[in-house]
């Protein structure tokens, strides 16, 4: 009898884009049900802090997808990791491509002036943390050992 193949990538049992997108239209649909700062119009300085975090964070994900795809690994986390790719954004996040996602819904709560997208936004940084990053991170350990110890210990997890 043969043994069961061991999987050769973490154990992520929902997407985080489908995450996001969950968080975005229950904190949405709280937002128009529950608004608690009704504001007939927010522009000016909030809407441009809003909009340079949208920036930064669209920045952020697609240079992390550029670094991704020029170094041939997969950008599915659901895939076999090649190797531990050190540059570009990851100099700074383990994690740049979740980090967008805070940063977007937190834009968002900026934009609205929205006490919902900024729950939304906590959630999100612990659900990804607890359901996307820690089995991403255990994987990858267990599949580089000391090298991606090395790189844990010379890059924060975020930020």
């Amino acid at each position: 009898m043969a043994s069961p193949k061991k999987q050769d990538s973490p154990a992520i049992k929902i997407p985080p884009p489908v995450i996001f997108v969950i968080l975005l239209i229950i904190a949405g649909l709280a937002e128009y049900w529950y608004g608690l700062f009704r504001v007939a119009y927010v522009g000016g300085m909030i809407w441009t802090i809003a909009v340079l975090i949208w920036i930064f964070s669209g920045y952020l994900a697609l240079h992390a997808v550029f670094v991704l795809k020029r170094e041939g690994t997969p950008i599915d986390p659901s895939r076999p990791a090649i190797k531990i790719v050190a540059g570009g954004p990851f100099r700074i996040s383990r994690n740049p491509m979740y980090l967008s996602l805070v940063l977007s819904m937190l834009g968002l709560s900026v934009a609205f002036v929205s006490i919902w997208f900024l729950i939304a936004t906590i959630i999100l940084v612990v659900t990804l943390d607890r359901m996307a990053v820690m089995p991403e991170e255990a994987y990858l350990e267990a599949k580089f050992g000391d090298a991606y110890r090395a790189y844990q210990s010379s890059v924060r997890r975020w930020f």
